[in-house]
């Protein structure tokens, strides 16, 4: 999975919107933060639930890695490279769907 992939899953969101920033681009919906794309392309940071980030680590260490916690969320290190695009894409959309307001999600169906 490349950076420039990672980028047309996360902007094909419903409202996203993408900050640059020094090191890393931030996304959001209605200003809130999902995720994060570092500088190099390398890895992204992921909004996840507690109980997906424990199993995403658990399950496959070498793609995945805690992040700090906010609340009852776990954020998610996510070697890019490391991850097949339909996982990476389910795993994003997680974590847009955590964040974005009930009028986007529930206009929006989950891929199953």
């Amino acid at each position: 999975m490349s950076a420039d992939e990672f980028l047309q899953i996360v902007l094909a969101l419903p409202e996203v919107r993408q900050k640059e920033h020094t090191n890393w681009t931030g996304f959001n919906v209605a200003g809130k933060g999902f995720g994060y794309l570092s500088e190099d392309g390398e890895t992204a940071m992921l909004k996840a639930t507690l109980v997906e980030q424990a199993a995403m680590v658990g399950e496959n260490p070498e793609a995945f890695a805690r992040s700090y916690t906010s609340e009852q969320y776990g954020w998610v290190e996510v070697r890019l490279g490391a991850v097949p695009r339909d996982e990476l894409e389910e795993v994003i959309t997680e974590a847009w769907y955590l964040t974005a307001p009930q009028r986007l999600t529930d206009a929006y169906d989950l891929p199953a």
